[in-house]
């Protein structure tokens, strides 16, 4: 039987696997996020392609976003 994995778990996973240098690049984005009073109808599009992804399922792990990231 499959267990269901919730979003905050999900995010605990994705944030224990991270560096310090990435969860202090968080930090700065969601500040940053929090400091403004609306997405832009760009940035909008943007979180809805995400979380179609996401429903699709076409997510990668920590570890191959950064290995892709060091690739660049």
């Amino acid at each position: 039987m499959a267990t269901e994995v919730t979003t905050r778990e999900e995010l605990h996973r994705l944030i224990d696997e991270m560096t310090d240098d990435e969860l202090q690049d968080l930090v700065d984005l969601v500040n940053t996020r929090l400091d403004d009073d609306e997405l832009s109808s760009e940035e909008m599009a943007s979180v809805e392609e995400a979380r179609k992804e996401l429903r699709r399922g076409q997510t990668i792990s920590a570890e191959q976003l950064r290995s892709e990231r060091k690739g660049a």
